[in-house]
């Protein structure tokens, strides 16, 4: 099943800009693809902290499975954002905030639907894209439905 997800990007300026995403879930969160190799990106460390389970986590309620570092042919890819008692057809806005200036958008936000994918916390997670922040040596804030995750996202070059 074809995903797409429409983010906007707002500029520091104020304009706006839609992006279609296209996001292809995998049949399963358990196994993730290997990691790259962070390049470092001055001042900016992507979150790597992980629970018992393996999901990069800062609070225990929001996760990450997959990376949060980008670089490459991955920024094609994604990663999914899964929260405990989630169910499909549940829905988040998702705000990107970058950390810095060296990208053209302040911001870039959308509203994403969980789709049936297992994981370590449960049978729905929310596959997020990385295209709308691929700007190269980027660092960005993971912000769900208005609260900050804690969890900090990096794309290198």
């Amino acid at each position: 099943m074809l995903l797409t997800l429409l983010l906007t990007a707002c500029s520091a300026g104020g304009t706006t800009l839609a992006r279609p995403l296209p996001t292809d879930p995998p049949a399963s969160l358990a196994s993730p693809a290997p990691r790259p190799s962070a390049t470092p990106i001055p001042g900016c460390e992507p979150t790597r902290a992980r629970d018992h389970s393996g999901v990069i986590t800062t609070d225990g309620r929001t996760g990450i499975v997959g990376d949060t570092f980008a670089v490459g042919d991955l920024l094609n890819g994604g990663a999914n954002v899964v929260r405990r008692g989630t169910i499909v057809g549940d829905q988040i806005t998702v705000r990107f905030a970058q950390i810095g200036n060296s990208a053209p958008a302040a911001w870039v936000e959308g509203v994403v639907p969980a789709a049936a994918l297992a994981s370590p916390w449960g049978d729905a997670a929310f596959r997020i894209g990385w295209k709308g922040i691929a700007f190269e040596d980027t660092c960005w804030r993971l912000i769900i439905d208005g609260v900050d995750t804690g969890i900090v996202l990096a794309v290198g070059h």
